[in-house]
């Protein structure tokens, strides 16, 4: 088994940046299988372009663009591409995780894409390092039910654009209490939640899809093709079609 040192992975590393405890790389695989390795630190890797199979103990599991993957130094594994031309951004950190390897969907992926961009923009970096630290849903308390009830229609209706009202007529609550317990819960207002969230599935149209930026601003409920850009370049510092670009290049 190969033990792989800091900044060193199989492929081709295209480029690497240091910023405090993060490395950030570029690498290009081409189709085959590599031998089974596990890397000096632990890292996360986000797909930008290609597929390829996480092969590990008795498991096997197919990564899309847009999927950012964690893994422990301890984890041994290997790698199965399937497409002719694999592109990925790893970051490595130096704090340790208890999990060995987990599919990364936090509702924060904004904070990856941002580190992303700064880094292939060769600008300084925007995003904090703290945003690995997980943000959990909230426990299920006691009156308090239907809180995860908003959290699921948040996450399964990105076509709308919901509102305390719409909201607390589903849940039966007012939307004065549904609102203040929402911000006080989640840290969050129900309209920056949702606007997270909605971005996150525009992220993954924009790396997975061939939808134009109109079909990707009305799927997640946008007004219209200025609103989604305005918000997007707000969050990315870019707009929708150079971010596409940009991890697609």
């Amino acid at each position: 088994m190969i033990i792989l040192n800091e900044g060193q992975f199989l492929g081709v590393n295209e480029r690497t940046s240091i910023h405090h405890d993060l490395i950030l790389s570029k690498t290009a695989h081409l189709y085959g299988e590599t031998q089974p390795h596990a890397h000096k630190n632990d890292y996360f890797s986000i797909l930008l372009s290609g597929e390829y199979l996480e092969n590990f103990k008795n498991e096997s599991i197919l990564i899309r663009p847009g999927d950012i993957v964690y893994r422990s130094r301890e984890h041994i594994h290997k790698n199965q591409f399937v497409t002719d031309t694999v592109s990925c951004i790893n970051i490595e950190v130096t704090h340790r995780q208890k999990e060995d390897f987990f599919l990364y969907t936090n509702k924060n992926k904004a904070y990856f894409y941002q580190l992303i961009v700064d880094f292939l923009l060769n600008k300084s970096f925007a995003a904090d390092p703290g945003f690995f630290m997980d943000q959990p849903l909230p426990r299920e308390e006691h009156g308090l039910t239907w809180l995860i009830q908003v959290i699921g229609i948040l996450h399964a209706e990105t076509d709308i654009f919901h509102t305390p009202h719409s909201l607390a007529q589903r849940v039966y609550v007012h939307p004065n209490y549904l609102a203040r317990a929402f911000k006080e819960k989640t840290g969050e207002t129900v309209g920056n939640y949702q606007l997270k969230i909605k971005l996150n599935h525009a992220v993954q149209q924009l790396l997975n899809t061939p939808k134009t930026i109109s079909d990707i601003s009305f799927d997640n409920g946008f007004y219209d093709d200025a609103h989604f850009i305005r918000s997007f370049k707000k969050a990315y510092h870019i707009s929708p079609l150079q971010f596409r670009k940009l991890l697609k290049s």
